[in-house]
């Protein structure tokens, strides 16, 4: 029994020596990084995000307080690489945004730091953000095309609804990816005028924004060549488009 004591009493010492040891090498270590008198920060950034783009990324924060801020610091690549931004701090709240160019396809964690004159610098705000580039451009498709027809309607009051006159091509198209986000669609009419029509997608009512599924090409030369293609964004807060080649159409 002694000796269960005495093995159990060890282990109790053991432990709180080892807390205690903790605890003065943690004070040390706060010791060294307060030297000096009180730790001073400056107004960390607030708000950051990160904007994916092609083979760079764009960084956005708010900057709130502290009027003594002159620059800022973003590190990425386990700090291996770092970008320096100076500052002119208003007295309200800033806006600032900053690209991060030639990267590499991937993700990217930042780390972005604020400083004042001194050179006494903000906590640490961290955010993660993604490059795109050749990969993503290799994976991305014209829209398909339907039919492309050429088309003399002439108007009609009387029938129901009424009919619009119309001389043209009317482009049915098939569906595509909702990453897609532009169309444009090249032609010359028949005064020789080269024209440029843009698709979006559109809102109906509480369904999510698509592409009409027909383009009218007005005043059409018949017996020419269309040419399209269609611009994709990785995601809705991207800053850069991605465009498929051209594809060409003839209309007899």
């Amino acid at each position: 029994m002694n000796m269960k004591r005495y093995f159990k009493y060890s282990i109790l010492i053991a432990i709180v020596g080892s807390i205690f040891t903790s605890c003065e090498k943690m004070e040390d270590t706060y010791g060294e990084f307060v030297k000096g008198g009180e730790i001073i920060y400056s107004g960390k950034p607030d708000s950051l995000r990160a904007l994916s783009g092609n083979k760079r990324i764009k960084l956005t924060w708010q900057l709130t307080s502290d009027p003594k801020i002159v620059k800022a610091k973003i590190f990425w690549n386990n700090r291996a690489n770092n970008i320096e931004m100076p500052i002119n701090k208003s007295t309200g709240v800033d806006y600032l945004s900053l690209i991060v160019p030639d990267l590499n396809e991937g993700i990217y964690t930042f780390e972005v730091f604020t400083y004042d004159k001194q050179g006494n610098a903000s906590i640490r705000t961290e955010v993660i953000g993604e490059s795109f580039g050749q990969i993503y451009q290799d994976n991305i498709n014209n829209r398909a095309l339907n039919t492309a027809t050429w088309l003399n309607i002439p108007a009609n009051a009387n029938a129901s609804p009424p009919v619009v006159a119309f001389k043209g091509v009317e482009i049915q198209w098939f569906g595509v990816s909702t990453q897609a986000v532009v169309m444009e669609i090249k032609y010359v009419n028949e005064s020789n005028e080269k024209l440029t029509v843009i698709e979006v997608p559109v809102k109906n009512g509480d369904k999510p924004a698509q592409f009409r599924p027909a383009t009218r090409l007005p005043g059409y030369k018949k017996g020419t060549e269309f040419t399209y293609r269609t611009g994709y964004k990785p995601n809705i807060a991207a800053i850069d488009t991605f465009y498929t080649a051209y594809s060409k159409v003839l209309v007899p």
